[in-house]
């Protein structure tokens, strides 16, 4: 019979990537309908290039969250509360998430690629970037917080020092990976208008950040385990 402990982890979690699942099906079928003809199928199938960056991005997120859950299983209010915050942030980023993506296909390929919604001026799609930063700020806050719950849990959960140390890593990447949101905040507060769209491709310095930051965490992690070995 399993612990009161894992029956508690795995409704938590089973709760997480239900409301993860949902807002998947909410990003396919968010103000579409099922194609009459083959015309709009056809205009349906130009919506996938959005769709797709669009999950891909709340599978990373709901990813992060169970490598957390499996590794850890903390259960107790506070670990409920930010679980439930997550959830409460993904069902309301799904739809700016959608329609950000939208727009910024929309713009790249010249107006071919298709809207969700009309009436999308320069001065909307800003602030679609201000109101998609925030969730993503949001986001990466909660988990960060997560990390850092469990760090202060380390004894009850008896973390050895690699195992902590893994712990402060993880917590600072998604303090880094918040990072091109909260600059992204700063920077459409500060340039002119018809530039604000250009604040999406801050997003892009992830690609070199977050592989460094990798590189950088397991050579230290490498470097303690020998440490720890060599006193032991």
């Amino acid at each position: 019979m399993e612990s009161g402990q894992t029956r508690q982890s795995t409704r938590l979690e089973a709760f997480t990537d239900a409301a993860f699942a949902f807002s998947l099906t909410l990003l396919v079928i968010a103000g579409d309908t099922v194609p009459s003809s083959y015309a709009d199928f056809l205009q349906a199938l130009k919506a996938i290039p959005a769709f797709v960056v669009s999950a891909a991005l709340l599978i990373m997120f709901w990813y992060s969250h169970m490598r957390w859950s499996q590794r850890y299983g903390l259960t107790d209010l506070k670990a409920v509360i930010l679980t439930s915050a997550l959830v409460c942030t993904v069902l309301v980023f799904v739809y700016p998430l959608r329609i950000v993506f939208s727009s910024m296909f929309y713009w790249m390929s010249g107006g071919y690629l298709p809207l969700p919604i009309s009436g999308i001026g320069l001065s909307a799609l800003n602030s679609l970037f201000v109101i998609y930063a925030i969730g993503f700020i949001a986001m990466c806050s909660l988990l960060a917080m997560l990390y850092q719950h469990t760090l202060a849990n380390a004894e009850y959960l008896q973390l050895d020092a690699i195992e902590r140390q893994r712990v402060r890593f993880e917590r600072d990447s998604f303090l880094l990976l918040l990072l091109p949101g909260v600059l992204s905040l700063l920077y459409l507060a500060l340039v002119p208008a018809r530039w604000g769209p250009l604040s999406g491709f801050l997003y892009c310095t992830l690609a070199v950040m977050m592989p460094v930051h990798g590189v950088y965490a397991e050579k230290r992690l490498k470097k303690l385990a020998e440490e720890t070995a060599a006193n032991g």
